[in-house]
């Protein structure tokens, strides 16, 4: 059986590149595993390195650090062009099972994803979606773009990633929505023994140079140097830590495996603090993504809504029993739902 996987193909994201490269581990069981590659996020490396370095250029300290800053965006962006191209894709639609998922591909709120092939609209084989979200979506969304509604009712089998987007989709259908974890968090991570000499906090937020309010870095700043505390970012440029590593293989999140504390304002940050196991600090905000993740790990506690909170959460750890607890049985719930699913539509092939 071929089963083809339809989602953010080739995008200039950490987050979707992993999300695809573990739901095609989990798939792999069932079958052969391919993308369909709707050239929705295609990008030129030249081009996006110029955007991400051009409101930098009159900031910058000097020719070295502006140098500095363009191998540092060229080294990501070339690995991450790299790691697309490993994984099997063809243009279009082509399968004996289509998968949807995961990623936010479901987030009808972005024009960005408004793509009729992310809700399986036009292929004609069953269609399962695996953790998909809606994100900032809502029931005014789906209300004023019923063709999506359409759409969500010819899917075989739905599963999400978050209760937001559970909650406002069961809106919409009678159809059982399983919730279920990211691809990302299926596995272990990678140990990959990434060590310094002295303790520092692994920094990975959304946007580059940081893109947190000011009294919150200097909170952060303050707090780690009297700690003793390196920061220490990788994969996007942070202007004000003291070291800043490229992404290994297009991995960014190689760099939590041994940190004290890890600092973000992304999903998939949240994901892979919690996958180490990691003492997180989360700028949630009102993101429903990253809440419902916290949320379903008992973390609620880990948010950072203050400047002043930062020294209580540098002061206590995650439980990390109670996140094996967790991570084992939602792993367990998860790859049942994939596997009774898959089975199921294999069985009737036969």
């Amino acid at each position: 059986m071929i089963i083809s996987i339809v989602t953010v193909f080739g995008s200039d994201n950490y987050g979707s590149i992993l999300q695809a490269t573990c739901l095609m581990k989990a798939l792999e069981e069932y079958g052969d595993v391919v993308f369909s590659d709707y050239d929705t996020r295609h990008w030129n490396v030249i081009k996006t390195v110029y955007e991400k370095i051009r409101p930098f250029v009159r900031r910058s300290d000097g020719i070295g650090e502006l140098i500095h800053r363009c191998h540092y965006e060229f080294s990501n962006a070339i690995k991450m062009k790299i790691a697309w191209k490993k994984l099997p894709s063809k243009k279009k639609y082509s399968g004996d099972l289509c998968v949807l998922g995961s990623d936010e591909i479901w987030n009808i709120r972005r024009v960005a994803c408004r793509y009729d092939a992310f809700w399986g609209h036009g292929i004609s084989t069953r269609k399962i979606s695996y953790a998909v979200s809606i994100n900032f979506s809502d029931d005014r969304d789906f209300t004023e773009r019923g063709e999506y509604v359409e759409y969500l009712n010819q899917i075989d089998r739905i599963s999400v990633r978050d209760s937001h987007s559970k909650e406002i989709l069961s809106h919409f259908t009678t159809k059982e929505i399983t919730l279920v974890l990211d691809p990302t968090l299926l596995y272990d991570p990678p140990m990959d023994c990434y060590r310094r000499r002295k303790e520092y906090i692994a920094v990975y937020l959304y946007d580059h140079d940081g893109g947190i309010p000011e009294a919150f870095r200097c909170a952060m700043e303050e707090d780690a140097h009297s700690h003793g505390l390196e920061l220490v970012s990788c994969g996007k440029w942070v202007s004000w830590t003291d070291t800043k590593m490229t992404a290994k293989d297009g991995f960014p999140f190689s760099v939590f495996e041994n940190a004290k504390y890890v600092l973000t304002n992304t999903f998939h940050g949240t994901a892979y603090a919690i996958n180490y196991r990691k003492n997180l600090v989360c700028l949630a905000g009102v993101n429903p993504k990253i809440n419902c993740l916290l949320a379903q790990f008992d973390l609620e506690d880990r948010k950072w809504d203050c400047p002043e909170q930062l020294a209580s959460l540098l002061s206590r750890e995650v439980d990390v029993n109670s996140i094996n607890r967790k991570l084992s049985e939602l792993r367990r719930v998860s790859f049942e739902y994939l596997d009774s699913v898959i089975n199921e539509m294999m069985s009737e092939n036969l």
